[in-house]
Order: C-alpha cells, then structure tokens, then sequence
C-alpha cells in the first residue's frame, strides 16, 4: 500500500466531507442525496469529540449494479489531522467489522480497508455535484 496515497485520500475524503456536513452538524443529523442513476447516500454524525467526530454513511444501489454495490461504513474525522478514515465496514450478515480490532473472526482483508476510503472518495466527489435532498 502507498501511504501517500492513502493520506491523499483520506485528506480528500476529510475535505469533502466538511463541504456536504453542515459546520455544526448534531448528533443524530441525518442529511441524504439522491444520486442521479446511481442510488441514494446517507450521512449521520453518531458521536462528538474535541478532536474526532464518528459519521455512519450508507449508500443504497437502487438499480442493483453489479458495478457499484450497497455499503455501510463508519469513519472516523480527525480535526486536529484533516484526515477521514472508513473504521469499520458492515459484512454480509449484517455485523460491523473494526479494521483496528484484530480477531481471528475478521473477514476483510486489510487491504479491503484502502479500498473503501478510496471508494467513498469517488462516491463523495460524485455527491458534490449533486443537490442535497431533505
């Protein structure tokens, strides 16, 4: 894995993520776009701190495209560092699997963890260019 191009994007991610939140943003806030002939995302901040807040984001395919697949994430944004990082990714059965916890039940890779921030950059990019809806 190229750690510069991580941090590039987990920068990126943190800098796009900061356009699409309001600036104060509570708790419990969910904010959704339609993503014109892709599928819907959702953003939830779902916990505060001086210098990390947590963000639950979920997009839905609505055209089962076998080229851009349902997820559900948590990143973590780490203000002090400009950087937002996907933490934990749901599994097929539906339980969230830690990056940072490693177990012997782990069923991703670790580089499946590069994969999905570099995934939600490209999803946020494309959210960017759409208006928000309720």
């Amino acid at each position: 894995m190229d750690f510069n191009a991580y941090m590039t994007c987990c920068s990126a991610n943190y800098q796009r993520l900061h356009k699409l939140l309001p600036r104060h943003a509570p708790i419990g806030e969910t904010l959704t776009w339609i993503m014109h002939k892709m599928g819907q995302l959702q953003l939830q901040v779902t916990q505060k701190q001086n210098h990390t807040d947590t963000l639950s984001i979920q997009f839905q395919n609505e055209h089962a495209s076998k080229w851009l697949a349902t997820f559900d994430v948590q990143v973590n944004l780490y203000h002090d560092a400009c950087l937002a990082e996907v933490i934990a990714l749901k599994d097929a059965k539906g339980q969230m699997q830690y990056f940072s916890h490693p177990t012997s039940r782990k069923q991703f890779p670790y580089w499946e963890k590069w994969q999905m921030n570099h995934l939600l950059c490209d999803v946020l990019a494309y959210c960017i260019k759409q208006p928000k809806q309720a």
